[in-house]
């Protein structure tokens, strides 16, 4: 796996496989093969997406902050940004917050939708929670 996180040209390999772990349950292994492969590719914007939810998913909410930093310096525009912003935000307490911030999620999407569609969906179902999530939101 090693060989395939650091060869050229393989970034969807990658996205592919790391997804393939986070849906199996193994987001160690997800974040394992993300790290590899953004020592190469330091600018990856999905495969930043995919290390802060393997990170939610291990439960390591600060590296997860982390992460969502260095993927709004390096895909300031990446429609999952508000989205792992609520998710932190809620995971924190501060669910007003949160709610604002997948509201903003929610609205991003449209007819012209340009890799919205999956950021949207979760938030509009974080909204329509009687809860408005409150810890409860699944990150995967």
């Amino acid at each position: 796996l090693a060989a395939l996180a650091v060869a050229p040209d393989w970034s969807d390999a990658v996205t592919e496989l790391a997804q393939w772990h986070l849906a199996q349950g193994h987001p160690e292994d997800a974040r394992d093969l993300l790290v590899v492969y953004l020592l190469r590719v330091p600018r990856d914007g999905e495969a930043l997406s995919l290390l802060v939810e393997s990170l939610l998913a291990m439960g390591q909410g600060s590296a997860a902050e982390a992460a969502v930093d260095r993927l709004r310096r390096a895909a300031p525009a990446h429609p999952a940004i508000p989205w792992f912003e609520g998710v932190l935000l809620d995971q924190a307490g501060r669910i007003e917050e949160a709610l604002m911030r997948w509201a903003a999620c929610a609205l991003q999407g449209g007819a012209n939708n340009g890799g919205h569609e999956p950021w949207t969906r979760r938030a509009r179902e974080a909204l329509a929670r009687p809860s408005g999530g409150q810890g409860e939101v699944a990150v995967a």
